[in-house]
């Protein structure tokens, strides 16, 4: 059984939860709230990485999960912009760079200092328009290097970054009608 911290940085209030991954589902084994370090955190950037990895790694001791090291962390920030894109048919190996060839038509911002993430959402195969939905995701360098660093400096190993807007995303998709 793989456990994984999950943790929600914001800048009052940190969510963390432990998931554990049986067979092909997830259950959550624990999950608390610790209240966010005055001023360690703006808008889901991570001002003071020390002092947010001393006040997680007294979080992790105090709810007994100090053992679970594999982390994703989900970003919550308005410095996050996501779009749901129509590519042209493609296959799959080649969609990362029809999005990175035309990631400044999809931003229209300078993305050199800028990351971009991909999920293919739907092949649309029929209709007059065949191709692919793509929801692309672009966060600032800065910000996401910001995660790294915390999580090394709270012992923790990076699995991931997801988006917040990904996740409420994904739990939509999931709701009847």
């Amino acid at each position: 059984v793989a456990k994984v911290l999950n943790i929600e940085v914001g800048d009052r209030v940190t969510k963390i939860c432990v998931s554990e991954k049986n067979k092909k589902s997830y259950s959550i084994s624990n999950s608390f709230l610790m209240q966010t370090p005055v001023g360690a955190v703006r808008d889901g950037q991570i001002i003071a990485i020390d002092v947010m990895a001393l006040a997680l790694r007294e979080a992790l001791v105090k709810n007994n999960v100090s053992g679970v090291k594999n982390v994703t962390f989900t970003l919550s920030s308005t410095k996050v912009a996501s779009r749901e894109v129509m590519l042209p048919p493609v296959k799959d190996n080649r969609i990362k760079d029809v999005v990175e060839t035309n990631k400044s038509d999809y931003f229209p911002v300078d993305m050199s200092g800028y990351c971009i993430a991909h999920t293919l959402l739907e092949r649309v195969e029929s209709g007059d328009h065949p191709g692919c939905r793509v929801q692309v995701t672009a966060a600032p360098r800065p910000l996401l290097e910001g995660y790294a660093a915390l999580a090394e400096a709270a012992g923790l190993l990076l699995d991931a970054i997801d988006y917040c807007g990904n996740s409420q995303y994904q739990v939509l998709q999931s709701l009847p009608g």
